[in-house]
């Protein structure tokens, strides 16, 4: 199987382009674009480990998420969160929350019109969010999801993305409904944890069920869950058919894995000018 893989600037663009679009684009004897991004970690991807993953080749990084209730009321924690470098590019931030007139005053936001990409969290596991009807929660109130989706692509020219994931149970699996839903609201794409949240982060991805999501919806669908090398990501594109990989704590200690997925090395060279923007926030 040929995989045309890109890490160059110009697939950043078209990452941004094909999301404001709704579709991916071929290029080349019909092999599809594949991206390689960096998922969001609460507590691991600030600032400094975007910038790295980004200078190994990362095709978009997304911050930790950010509360748009925290961003409403200026929160100095909540600003932390925003800071980026300029290697990030295309840069995503993600939003968390369950009212959707937060959501449409923070996708509108001057702290934000850095980013290129808004991202909504729809899969947080973790009991504090769920109890508070956020993340993973939402999966269970479709309509409101519905409601917060619509709510940021009313107010913002920049294409609004959801994670989510399979369900809260393996007996309430609904993520190929939900991808539908989110295509409806007007996402420009879905990124997909091919996990329940029962089992947190325990367990195998199910490519299979991510494959139904694909089939279901005509946007770019980003699979994520067990990609921790080259070999994965022919694995995942082939049962699921997805637009790109998106990996999270494979890349904890190894920001270089971008680099090995796209060129099949090692780590290589850093470039030299990462360090004193890397250094600056140690």
């Amino acid at each position: 199987m040929f995989l045309h893989l890109r890490p160059e600037k110009d697939l950043k663009k078209l990452l941004t382009n094909s999301l404001l679009e709704g579709r991916i684009k071929r290029k080349g004897c019909g092999a599809p674009l594949l991206f390689v991004c960096l998922a969001p970690m609460a507590g691991y991807t600030d600032v400094a480990f975007r910038s790295l993953c980004a200078g190994f080749g990362a095709s978009l990084t997304t911050t930790e998420m950010v509360s748009v209730l925290g961003l409403m009321h200026n929160s100095k924690a909540t600003h932390e969160l925003l800071f980026t470098e300029p290697n990030e590019s295309p840069k995503e931030v993600q939003l968390f929350g369950s009212n959707p007139e937060a959501f449409s005053r923070a996708a509108g936001h001057p702290f934000l019109e850095k980013f290129d990409i808004i991202n909504i969290n729809m899969g947080c596991p973790v009991p504090k969010v769920f109890k508070q009807g956020e993340g993973c929660a939402l999966m269970a109130n479709p309509e409101l999801a519905y409601k917060i989706i619509t709510a940021c692509t009313k107010n913002t020219n920049k294409p609004v993305t959801v994670k989510f994931r399979l369900g809260l149970t393996a007996d309430t699996i609904n993520a190929a409904e939900f991808g539908k839903m989110c295509e409806q609201a007007g996402a420009g794409s879905i990124t997909v944890h091919g996990r329940t949240r029962q089992q947190g982060y325990g367990g195998r991805a199910d490519w299979n069920e991510i494959a139904k999501v694909v089939r279901a919806v005509k946007i770019p669908v980003i699979a994520n869950g067990d990609v921790c090398c080259r070999d994965d990501l022919i694995k995942v594109k082939e049962v699921t058919g997805c637009a790109g990989v998106m990996i999270g704590r494979a890349a904890l200690g190894r920001p270089w894995i971008f680099n090995e997925i796209l060129h099949g090395g090692g780590s290589g060279p850093i470039c030299i000018t990462l360090f004193p923007n890397i250094t600056g926030y140690c």
